[in-house]
């Protein structure tokens, strides 16, 4: 299992911890709105080219 969290979420969990919350809110987000940036901007109050930013940098 440790080999899976870090392949997994080893990335993430590399961030600064407020980063990583950022990052993954932001995922959560666009995970409950259907993969759509719009619907995950309007509930995280910003720009849906944000959404698409943070998204693209976690890979």
């Amino acid at each position: 299992m440790q080999r899976v969290r870090q392949a997994v979420l080893g990335p993430i969990l590399d961030l600064p911890p407020e980063q990583g919350k950022v990052l993954l809110d932001t995922l959560a987000a666009w995970r409950d709105n259907g993969g759509s940036a719009s619907g995950a901007a309007a509930v995280l109050f910003c720009h849906p080219n944000t959404v698409r930013h943070r998204l693209h940098g976690s890979r």
